[in-house]
């Protein structure tokens, strides 16, 4: 995923969950906010709960690559931060790849006149 895809900055992500339309599915919590941006970009966090780092890191990158073709669409610019759940951890990739699919599709088809 290139850097001008990542949301890095810690008070975006903050402004992105706080302000941003939430879309829940079992594997991750999507927030969606207008971009300030552009191009869209996507932050993934994995709270420590969901266990050592090692698998932290493991669900973060399957989730940025799963979100990696909804980054380029020429649809409204976004800021999206997905949080993942504890089933992301064993999901197979097709069931992954679906869900991403579904979460982004209803979350920018619900708010895309606000988005706009």
């Amino acid at each position: 995923m290139s850097d001008r895809h990542r949301l890095r900055r810690t008070a975006d992500i903050a402004r992105v969950r706080r302000r941003g339309r939430r879309v829940a599915c079992p594997y991750f919590v999507l927030f969606v906010a207008p971009g300030s941006a552009e191009s869209t970009r996507l932050a993934v966090t994995a709270p420590r709960r969901l266990g050592t780092a090692v698998a932290r890191n493991r669900m973060r990158r399957r989730l940025r690559a799963a979100f990696q073709p909804h980054l380029t669409t020429p649809q409204p610019v976004v800021d999206m931060v997905a949080q993942a759940r504890p089933p992301a951890r064993d999901a197979p990739w097709a069931c992954l790849g679906r869900a991403v699919a579904q979460s982004v599709a209803r979350a920018r088809a619900a708010h895309a006149p606000s988005l706009a």
